[in-house]
């Protein structure tokens, strides 16, 4: 893996700063891959096919869906607007109130006691683990450092998993990011699951934001993507270990049917406990999910029946 920061050839890093400050009106803009664009399907580098096969756990899967490939990014499977309002709304919920208590982990475990209020909290948050938790200081997971994955969560990762082509998929890992629209996600490939043969698989909720997804190396020209709420994907096969990063946020891409669908679905649920975690705070909570894009991304770290190493 080409890890050379300073190479005056770096694609990624080169990409990375145009695409920081790109907007939809620039001339750049015709280079981003848009899987919801109806002419998507006519480019001779990406491979699509409608989805056969329906699921309807959760009331996951939308009538209609088609799977894109990427020829050039072997292993890269996305399928635009899969998710239901309903689910995204819960999704939503669950990551701002449900995934970060204790004993997961969150960024500001690392600076000492959590804030006391959500509302404090959700200012400050960048990241969640589940499941075996990431060490972020050494990259490493182990199995001392693990809490219970949520069964729910575990069950739309892998009926995700399954809509993407991984029937045996075993969610054992996921980081949630919280990204505001100054937030980016810098240049990096991930390595330390000990099964790289297993994907990563992404769920994208709120803001839209630009994916860059590179090679083995930073000097290869890394495609463009646009990730939009209800958007999965997975990098499994080659592009599993390749270069990748998230150079933008776009304010004001938050749907405004996810928002509406958060306040019937959560806001006025009649859900008591539902109403007791966002009560004073039901308007900020909606403003919060129109400026932040939520990404859960699934990691099945182990191989099927194994364990880590001695």
């Amino acid at each position: 893996m080409d890890t050379d920061l300073n190479n005056p050839d770096d694609k990624m890093r080169e990409t990375f700063r145009k695409y920081r400050k790109c907007n939809p009106s620039d001339p750049d803009w015709c280079d981003v891959i848009n899987f919801r664009d109806y002419d998507v399907t006519s480019r001779t580098d990406i491979v699509s096919s409608p989805l056969t096969e329906r699921t309807h756990s959760q009331g996951l899967l939308l009538p209609g869906l088609q799977s894109h490939r990427l020829l050039s990014r072997p292993g890269f499977v996305f399928v635009p607007n899969c998710l239901p309002l309903s689910l995204q709304a819960q999704l939503v919920y669950n990551c701002l109130f449900e995934y970060h208590r204790p004993p997961n982990l969150c960024n500001t475990d690392l600076q000492g006691p959590r804030p006391g209020s959500t509302r404090e909290l959700l200012t400050k948050l960048r990241w969640v683990t589940l499941g075996y938790h990431y060490d972020w200081g050494r990259k490493i997971y182990s199995s001392e450092n693990r809490s219970a994955f949520p069964p729910e969560l575990a069950e739309t990762a892998r009926t995700v998993a399954r809509t993407l082509g991984f029937p045996d998929f075993s969610p054992q890992a996921a980081i949630i990011n919280y990204y505001p629209t100054s937030a980016t996600l810098g240049v990096h490939a991930d390595e330390a699951e000990l099964d790289m043969t297993a994907p990563i698989v992404s769920v994208n909720l709120g803001l839209s934001a630009v994916f860059l997804l590179g090679g083995c190396l930073r000097t290869d020209q890394p495609a463009v993507v646009l990730h939009q709420s209800g958007d999965v994907s997975a990098m499994s096969g080659d592009s599993r270990s390749f270069f990748h990063a998230v150079p933008r946020i776009f304010p004001g891409t938050a749907p405004s049917e996810l928002l509406e669908a958060f306040r019937t679905e959560i806001l006025s649920s009649g859900d008591p406990d539902k109403e007791v975690a966002t009560k004073g705070i039901e308007e900020w909570i909606v403003d919060y999910i129109k400026t932040h894009r939520i990404n859960i991304n699934f990691r099945q770290v182990l191989p099927t029946g194994g364990s880590f190493p001695n």
